[in-house]
């Protein structure tokens, strides 16, 4: 092979890998892009499960006061009776 073609064949083939360089080089900043954005959806999803873990332990301890029949009827007359004093205080505030 003549160095002219030697030349030629290694600037082909620099140019080829130049291409792929570019070609990879953007699929990188694709990739890089969305591993950001799953992050971010994980930070979000671990936020929303410790708010749902605290929430089921605060639903387990009001159920746990309240586990009986009767416990439950005071409970409710409680929070009518609040309802109550709530609806007197509005009409109260809109007269």
């Amino acid at each position: 092979m003549l160095p002219q073609e030697e030349i030629a064949l290694l600037e082909k083939q620099i140019k080829q890998l130049i291409e792929q360089h570019h070609v990879l080089s953007e699929q990188v900043k694709t990739l890089l892009k969305h591993n950001d954005q799953q992050r971010q959806e994980v930070i979000r999803s671990h936020a929303e499960i410790q708010d749902l873990q605290k929430q089921n332990r605060e639903l387990k301890t009001a159920l746990a006061l309240v586990d009986d029949s009767e416990g439950k009827d005071i409970a409710r007359r409680r929070i009518n009776a609040l309802i109550n004093k709530i609806d007197r205080t509005i009409e109260l505030l809109n007269e």
